[in-house]
């Protein structure tokens, strides 16, 4: 046992020897070498500068402890005093906060349940007007399928010319008569030609089949938007067209051998031909496809400083245009309806006069009533889906409305749907979802390319500034 203490002449009492403090040094078989080489380091507070500390401590602490307890209890060397009052607190108590519900208050969450409640009702909408319009067809004796068409501009037609006519409605753009006989006729034609196909295609095949041909839209859609320089080629866009088009013909493989097949088959694809060209006129009327004079104004104004905004001319022929849903129905609703009304004429004019077409007509008003109507209330939930949710929900959407048809046509006409033609549909719907995923990925890259191509613009700008 080692016992180790300090006197007043600072020597150090090892094992009851007493030699003179020098350094602090432990005995090297206690630490070893590398606590023998750490004890011979000098220290900044040696155990006799400790042990003053610790005297001075025990001398003065007492007193300052004893003071601060006298300044607080009122009790010192002069007697008592009063207490002193004690602190106030520095707030107040406050009840605890309720916490309110975020979740109730998020606009985002309100926009999503908005969407998600207009997303059913187009669905609503959408697969009960495909099932009357089939009723019509099919089921009743009046089988005027272009007529039938019609009925869905007329009715848009005229609730338009009431909301303009009334100023319940202000249009958000004016066209002029030539204006409206340039851009608007023949996307009103190819309107026309998509919907007096598409009803045609009931006489000749199954309504299941239909929407499951249906899937090849984008096909359709794709190689006319690029044929028309409206958009551009994509590799990778192409290889998922393909797995849409292997699935089309593995759905349609099976009834390929039936003359009536063939035709409703090529009645679909001239609607999607038609529905494609009325894609390409819309996206080009909406300004997608503007003037090289133009970009080359926006480009200048970007790169260039505010104060050159001025010296740019506003002119309306670049302005891109926006139509509403009154406008849409207002412009585009008799530029259909005329056409349809001529092929109505040359087609089914001796058929539409029939009497034994228009007793059908007055025997069952309900179908012909949702037919005329039910198109206005699905444009409006397309448009409600697009502000809340955004376009990419409503093309899903649109593909589950398909589902939601093939569904019903099972159960109320007794459409046989093979496991081929399943097989084939659900590969059909893979590649619609890769499609979508690869033009994301294209416009992504394009928009990040276009804002890389800018900023290159502009350090040169300011470089030679």
């Amino acid at each position: 046992q080692i016992s180790r203490t300090f006197n007043q002449g600072g020597c150090c009492r090892v094992g009851g020897a007493a030699t003179p403090h020098t350094r602090w040094r432990a005995p090297s078989f206690a630490l070893g070498v590398r606590g023998e080489a750490r004890a011979r380091a000098p220290r900044l507070f040696s155990p006799p500068r400790r042990e003053g500390a610790r005297v001075l401590s025990a001398i003065f602490l007492p007193g300052i402890v004893t003071g601060a307890r006298d300044e607080i209890t009122g009790v010192g060397n002069s007697g008592p005093r009063s207490a002193m009052a004690p602190l106030p607190r520095l707030a107040p108590r406050l009840p605890p906060a309720r916490r309110e519900d975020s979740r109730a208050s998020d606009p985002t969450r309100r926009s999503y349940v908005k969407g998600a409640l207009w997303s059913l009702l187009y669905v609503a909408f959408s697969t009960a007007i495909i099932l009357s319009n089939k009723h019509i067809i099919t089921e009743t004796n009046f089988r005027c399928p272009i007529a039938v068409s019609s009925l869905g501009s007329v009715f848009g037609w005229f609730v338009s010319l009431a909301a303009v006519g009334s100023g319940f409605v202000q249009l958000k753009t004016r066209l002029t008569f030539t204006q409206w006989c340039v851009h608007v006729l023949p996307i009103g034609v190819c309107t026309a030609v998509s919907l007096a196909f598409a009803n045609l295609a009931y006489v000749y095949l199954d309504l299941s089949f239909i929407q499951m041909i249906k899937a090849f839209a984008p096909v359709v859609t794709f190689a006319t938007l690029v044929f028309f320089k409206l958009d551009t080629y994509d590799s990778n866009v192409a290889m998922t067209l393909a797995v849409i088009v292997a699935g089309c013909f593995t759905a349609s493989f099976q009834r390929m051998e039936a003359k009536s097949v063939r035709i409703g088959l090529a009645c679909m694809f001239a609607c999607e031909v038609a529905e494609a060209f009325r894609s390409a006129g819309m996206q080009y009327l909406l300004g997608a496809h503007q003037s090289r004079a133009h970009r080359e104004k926006k480009s200048a104004k970007a790169a260039a400083d505010k104060k050159r905004d001025d010296e740019i001319p506003n002119d309306d022929s670049t302005k891109k245009l926006s139509f509403s849903l009154f406008d849409g129905m207002y412009y585009f609703s008799p530029a259909t309806l005329i056409f349809l009304a001529f092929l109505t004429y040359v087609f089914e004019w001796d058929d539409v006069t029939d009497p034994a077409h228009v007793a059908a007509a007055r025997k069952n008003p309900a179908p012909f009533a949702l037919a005329s109507t039910l198109g206005f209330f699905v444009n409006l939930a397309s448009l409600a889906v697009i502000q809340h949710a955004g376009s990419m929900t409503l093309k899903i959407v649109s593909q589950l409305k398909n589902v939601v048809v093939i569904c019903a046509a099972v159960v109320v006409y007794d459409d046989n749907v093979s496991l081929l033609e399943l097989a084939g549909y659900a590969v059909a719907i893979f590649g619609f979802g890769m499609y979508q995923d690869a033009k994301d990925r294209a416009a992504e890259f394009a928009r990040l390319e276009e804002e890389a191509r800018g900023g290159e613009f502009k350090a040169l700008v300011s470089r030679d500034g």
